[in-house]
């Protein structure tokens, strides 16, 4: 498969927030095919392709180039409609709540945000009865961490996350 979907969706990818203003922050996000030795170490090289059963690990770093801190900073990442999250390894180097995106409820239009463990509500076709059932990594099309506290003046952050090509 072409990553041209793939890095379309990156080119987009982090919508954030931020007070006062989100052209405070310089953003770069890169995405590397993460492969795997036997011995279990990891080598890196840029996606500039992939193949179904690929790990593509995204690294977003945020930059403050202002003289003061900012406030309610949120930093999404897109997963990509060809891809399936891996919950195994997302991080931030500051303390941040970790949120995903999916449709979790259907009487709710759109997606929207949950903190994990997500579960959504599944509507059984026969009987009409509805189940709240575990939501797992291919309902996420997307992830968000909200900083705990203010990203500090000429500070930066940097996230990571991973998603598997299907």
């Amino acid at each position: 498969m072409r990553l041209r979907t793939v890095l379309a969706t990156m080119g987009a990818f982090a919508a954030l927030t931020a007070t006062p203003a989100a052209a405070e922050l310089a953003s770069t996000m890169t995405a590397m095919v993460v492969t795997a030795s036997p011995d279990g170490t990891e080598a890196y090289a840029p996606a500039t392709s992939v193949k179904p059963g690929e790990t593509v690990e995204y690294r977003i770093v945020h930059r403050n180039d202002f003289d003061h801190a900012l406030n309610g900073v949120a930093v999404v990442g897109p997963v990509p409609e060809e891809m399936e999250l891996v919950l195994a390894r997302p991080s931030a180097d500051i303390p941040a709540m970790l949120e995903v995106r999916g449709e979790f409820d259907p009487d709710t239009a759109g997606e929207e945000w949950s903190t994990l463990p997500a579960t959504k509500i599944v509507i059984d076709a026969a009987s009409g009865l509805r189940m709240i059932e575990d939501a797992t990594e291919a309902d996420f099309t997307a992830v968000r961490w909200r900083l705990d506290a203010p990203l500090p003046a000429r500070g930066s952050v940097s996230h990571v996350y991973r998603a598997q090509v299907r």
